[in-house]
């Protein structure tokens, strides 16, 4: 999978392809597609149903080492939910980043 097809599976908002993408994005250490991860994390990152993918996208921008969402990271800890996984994510990758 080259990376302009990496993209447009991540951008075409389908979860699944999103999904498969982002794994294959990681375990490949793709940092290109570190934008888009990050534009789809922004989307989603409202709707509360979406908790499981939202872990996910947290968790591959970690990996890929992107600094530019360390400030939803932030935002994300400072409402403090408790027993929230999306904010024990969030924390995790805050710390690493």
């Amino acid at each position: 999978m080259d990376t302009p097809e990496l993209r447009n599976n991540i951008q075409n908002g389908k979860t699944a392809e999103l999904k498969k993408a982002v794994k294959f994005a990681v375990k490949n250490k793709i940092k290109a597609v570190g934008e888009d991860i990050y534009e789809e994390f922004v989307k989603i990152k409202a709707k509360p149903n979406k908790w499981a993918l939202q872990v996910e996208l947290i968790k591959a921008l970690d990996s890929l080492e992107y600094i530019g969402a360390a400030a939803d990271f932030k935002s994300i800890i400072e409402e403090d939910k408790p027993n929230d996984m999306v904010t024990f994510a969030a924390a995790t990758a805050f710390v690493r980043l």
